[in-house]
């Protein structure tokens, strides 16, 4: 955006004054101008330097301060006002720029506020879950921005260079809440708290309040010295070997949780189980279909052979045990500290450990287990579209395991 000055045109006044107009170019439109409320001495007036001279040709110092405030004046407003439109709108045209003269400046959006404003809209279509994690997420960037006082710092501000502080400060400043990260965060955690950054980003542009920008981020996760997303073969079998040894209220957790990792299901669609669910297709599998109650996307899961034994400790599918989510949550920490686990435990680690399994020890394709675990991203989507339960046993019959 150019700014410039000139006289209006018309003649002095009786006082011998013209009217300063301003001139407001940007690129790709016809300069507008408006008047800016200055009166300059016709005689005075340079329009190419843009100060008052005296009629001898020398700079007339008392004038040239008095009107060159005024004109100091005009364009710091102006210069505000094309900061405002680049940090609030996508576009802008001569006539917002004008409009916006006549009246207050809008102030740019800050980063705390625009996270605000995402949280307000997420908490509108996301289940509870998916909203308390991005909380703790915005909780752990208002930490950095306290430490680092960019407390203040807008939204069209945020780069890549504060993403890379941002990682450093939580690799090597921050201390964790939670036991389950160690002495520092885990470069998963750090990675998930950028995505949020930049969803929060990516809403400002959707709705218009910053300029579109691509902003891209990779998190380096070579320090990970043991992935805590899922339990390893011998962790779930520390787990299975526990079972019938504690009483009957551990049992109920560790084989609700076992459950959970043998068919992939979550917490919600085990609480929901039916024994229209369960269809013996041949004599070698059985399967278990149903719909996702958090994506409504259908899945279809092969039912192990451990997984059937558990069905048939409690009588059918129906009385698969399925605790409370608070209260599941809380005593697989308790069981996870009694075997000495690392990992934090929770139903959505057995969820993770499925999928590691049939992703990494097996050669099955990725789309039979998009398929059993119902995913909904779009790019495991078009994988499974229009595959059915006999597709999916069809695939596991064949799939060999690796060495």
């Amino acid at each position: 955006m150019e700014i410039r000055f000139c006289e209006d045109g018309k003649k002095p006044n009786s006082k011998g004054l013209v009217n300063l107009k301003v001139g407001i170019s940007l690129e790709g439109y016809k300069t507008v101008w408006v008047a800016s409320g200055v009166q300059v001495p016709s005689n005075t007036l340079d329009a190419h330097y843009q100060i008052c001279k005296s009629e001898n040709g020398q700079i007339d110092k008392a004038s040239l301060e008095f009107y060159n405030n005024r004109l100091v004046f005009i364009r710091k407003k102006l210069e505000a006002i094309k900061m405002s439109f680049e940090y609030e709108r996508m576009a802008y045209s001569p006539d917002d720029i004008i409009q916006q003269f006549k009246k207050p400046v809008i102030n740019p959006i800050s980063f705390l506020a625009l996270i605000e404003k995402t949280l307000a809209e997420y908490s509108a279509h996301l289940t509870p879950n998916t909203i308390k994690s991005h909380k703790s997420s915005a909780e752990n960037v208002k930490e950095y921005l306290a430490y680092s006082n960019q407390t203040k710092i807008l939204a069209g501000q945020i780069n890549t260079e504060f993403l890379r502080k941002l990682e450093i400060y939580f690799k090597t400043v921050h201390v964790p809440k939670s036991h389950s990260h160690g002495l520092k965060m885990k470069s998963t955690s750090i990675k998930k708290l950028i995505t949020f950054i930049l969803k929060v980003i990516s809403f400002g542009v959707d709705t218009e309040v910053i300029n579109a920008k691509e902003l891209k981020y990779k998190v380096n996760t070579n320090d990970v010295s043991q992935d805590y997303s899922h339990l390893s073969q011998q962790e779930v079998e520390a787990l299975e070997k526990l079972s019938p040894f504690v009483c009957e209220k551990y049992q109920r957790v560790i084989d609700c949780f076992l459950w959970m990792c043998y068919t992939g299901q979550s917490h919600i669609d085990t609480s929901g189980l039916t024994e229209a669910q369960i269809h013996k297709l041949d004599s070698e599998l059985t399967m278990l279909g149903g719909k996702r109650s958090k994506t409504k996307i259908d899945y279809s899961v092969v039912v192990n052979d451990k997984a059937l034994v558990l069905i048939e400790k409690y009588g059918s599918i129906e009385t698969i045990p399925c605790l409370h989510l608070t209260t599941i949550n809380e005593e697989l920490k308790v069981i996870g500290k009694i075997l000495g686990f690392k990992i934090s435990l929770s139903t959505k680690i057995a969820r993770r450990t499925f999928g590691q399994y049939w992703y990494k020890k097996t050669n099955i394709a990725d789309k039979f287990v998009s398929r059993m675990l119902g995913h909904n991203k779009a790019d495991t989507k078009k994988y499974y579209v229009n595959l059915d339960m006999e597709d999916v046993a069809h695939a596991v019959k064949t799939a060999k395991e690796l060495n």
